[in-house]
């Protein structure tokens, strides 16, 4: 069976703006990807900013696997 990604999505309100924070748990084939640069560029971003990024984590994951999620 595929590893699946693991995402883990926090949610706040920073002055008045909702920003959110995610943490990515890799394993399989997705271990490739650099956590550490994941969790720089996605904390504290805007709520859209974080949709976009998410879907580009989760293309990578099914590029690096040969599939679609």
């Amino acid at each position: 069976m595929a590893s699946i990604p693991e995402v883990i999505v926090f949610f706040r309100r920073s002055g008045g703006v909702l920003q959110c924070n995610m943490l990515f748990v890799c394993n399989g084939a997705c271990a490739g990807l650099s956590l550490a640069r994941t969790k720089a560029r996605i904390a504290g971003a805007h709520v859209s900013d974080m949709i976009s990024y998410l879907l580009e984590y989760i293309a990578a994951c099914a590029d690096s696997r040969g599939s679609t999620p």
